[in-house]
Order: structure tokens, then C-alpha cells, then sequence
């Protein structure tokens, strides 16, 4: 192959980039003028949540990393840290046995040989911290823990469309022209108030 046909092939290829990426574009602006995009729905700051401490002697950052990765995924209110009163606690030991206690809202997990073990290990303690026998690989065994989390008292975030919660009642004021244009249209189709 030739320098001249090089460069013609690689022309083709960076236009039918560029014409893809213009099309996604277009689709992102197209749903976010539908639905203002997604805005979350926290949970209150006094509300238990569900702390991971490392209690050994030589932490590793895997309880941090999998505090962030299930709060993302849950949707829970999970952290590290110091726990408080009415708190949920799920404690990485050096040793020892898992020792659930559903009723002191502790679970002590032993660590495991890496990281991905202990993780393993701490995912079955969220898990049977809230509900035995859950697995927690199958989606009705997480859709049962968060139900038995919610019903423990702790809150679940939300994650909706910004055209949701203005239904709703508690979307936050807006911050583009998409959400200004949902805002907009929600309040002036309201009726008046009395």
C-alpha cells in the first residue's frame, strides 16, 4: 500500500469518526432535551448509614474502594470512617470468623488472602448483615437487601430524570437550558395557587 493511500484510508476513517461522534451528540442533546438529564435524590445527613471500617493493623484501601463501588451501585449510603449511633458497621478484621450481628447492626468480616477475596467477603456480610441467606450474586437477593435495608431504616438514593422529580416535587433549580425549559413548562402549566 502506497503513502497516498494511506493517507486516503485514514482520511475515510477520522470522517466516519467524525460523522459517528456528530451522531451521538445528537442523540445525547436529543434525550437530554427530553428529560433534563438525571439528577439524584440524596439521602438526609442524620439518616444511618452503612460504614466500612478497616480495623487491621496494615489497611490496604480495600475497604474504602468497596465502600465507593456498592454506594455507587446500591445506591446505599455507604462510607467509611468513624460510625455513629443507630449506624450500620461492617468491620474488616485481621483474623477470626465472619460473626454477623443483625440486632447490634454489626458484622465482623475476617480479612481475606487479597483484595478480592476480602471484598467477596464483605459483599456477604452487607448482605447477611440485612437479610440471611441472601445471594448476593442474584439480583432478587439484592433487590431483597436493599427492601430489608429500606426497612431497617436505611435510606436509598434516588436517581431520576430531572423531568421526574419536577413531577415529583423536589428537582433541584435548574442548570441548563433543558432543565430551565422542563422547569418552565411544569410551572407555567400549574394551576394557581389560592
Amino acid at each position: 500500500m502506497n503513502t497516498a493511500t494511506k493517507a486516503a484510508l485514514a482520511a475515510i476513517c477520522a470522517l466516519a469518526s467524525l460523522a459517528a461522534a456528530a451522531q451521538d451528540a445528537g442523540r445525547r442533546e436529543a434525550v437530554l432535551k427530553m428529560t433534563g438529564g438525571l439528577v439524584e435524590k440524596g439521602v438526609p445527613a442524620d439518616a444511618p448509614v452503612i460504614v466500612v471500617v478497616d480495623g487491621r493493623k496494615a489497611p490496604d484501601g480495600t475497604a474504602e474502594a468497596f465502600a465507593g463501588r456498592m454506594s455507587r451501585l446500591l445506591m446505599l449510603p455507604i462510607r467509611t470512617g468513624a460510625p455513629r449511633d443507630g449506624d450500620f458497621v461492617v468491620e474488616v478484621a485481621d483474623g477470626g470468623d465472619l460473626v454477623v450481628m443483625p440486632e447490634s447492626r454489626r458484622a465482623v468480616v475476617p480479612a481475606g488472602a487479597d483484595a478480592k477475596e476480602t471484598e467477596r467477603r464483605l459483599s456477604k456480610a452487607l448482605v447477611s448483615l440485612f437479610a440471611a441467606a441472601i445471594d448476593p450474586v442474584k439480583l432478587e437477593g439484592m433487590q431483597m437487601m436493599l427492601k430489608a435495608a429500606r426497612d431497617n431504616g436505611v435510606p436509598v438514593a434516588r436517581r431520576v430524570s430531572y423531568r421526574q422529580a419536577v413531577k415529583e416535587g423536589w428537582a433541584p433549580a435548574p442548570t441548563n437550558e433543558y432543565q430551565r425549559a422542563i422547569w418552565d413548562a411544569a410551572h407555567t402549566n400549574a394551576p394557581a395557587a389560592k
